[in-house]
């Protein structure tokens, strides 16, 4: 599992820095950026950091949440 996601960690990273060179590279060429280009490559970027970051966490066994201490105070 945790493989999978550093695999598709590294995919989105990829993706990221792709759709970002494809927009600086339009941008010095043409004079233009794409505002998509501007949007996703950064989204991308981050989800492939994040994936990564999950993936470096160890699992905690299905169904059991993060602890909750009783709050009476609510």
């Amino acid at each position: 599992m945790n493989q999978d996601r550093r695999k598709e960690g590294n995919q989105l990273l990829g993706l990221g820095l792709g759709v970002g060179a494809w927009g600086a590279a339009t941008g010095m060429l043409l004079g233009a950026v794409c505002p998509l280009c501007v949007v996703a490559a950064p989204a991308l970027v981050g989800a492939g950091l994040f994936r990564r970051w999950q993936a470096g966490r160890p699992e905690r066994p299905s169904g059991e949440g993060p602890a909750r201490e009783d709050r009476t105070d609510v």
